[in-house]
């Protein structure tokens, strides 16, 4: 079972990922939907996560154990491809997301 501050920073970044495009999908939309199922986020968890900063909600998932980065990074790159492309500001994010997993680092600053 994941955590709230689980919960809200993976909803933090999620939903960014899915507003980077400029274009939100009724795929991508679906897809958010299976991902707040599959965690378990609330509505009142999905409010608080828009006081989590970027760089709060990518170092508490680096904290956490292998397989839940894992299954995180996973469901951004789904949710990356439910349009049918990966933009390049979705795929830094997915990249920064990934250093500070791998290295349990922090992300200051993103070129978008």
């Amino acid at each position: 079972m994941a955590t709230k501050e689980l919960k809200k920073s993976i909803y933090r970044i999620l939903s960014d990922l899915t507003k980077f495009d400029r274009s939100i999908s009724i795929h991508e939309l679906d897809n958010i939907d299976a991902i707040t199922r599959l965690y378990g986020i609330t509505s009142t968890d999905k409010q608080e996560s828009y006081s989590v900063t970027l760089a709060t909600a990518a170092e508490y998932i680096s904290r956490q154990k292998e397989s839940v980065r894992k299954k995180v990074i996973d469901s951004m790159e789904n949710c990356a491809l439910k349009d049918g492309e990966c933009s390049r500001d979705e795929a830094m994010l997915i990249s920064a997301i990934e250093i500070a997993c791998e290295s349990n680092g922090r992300i200051i600053s993103l070129p978008l």
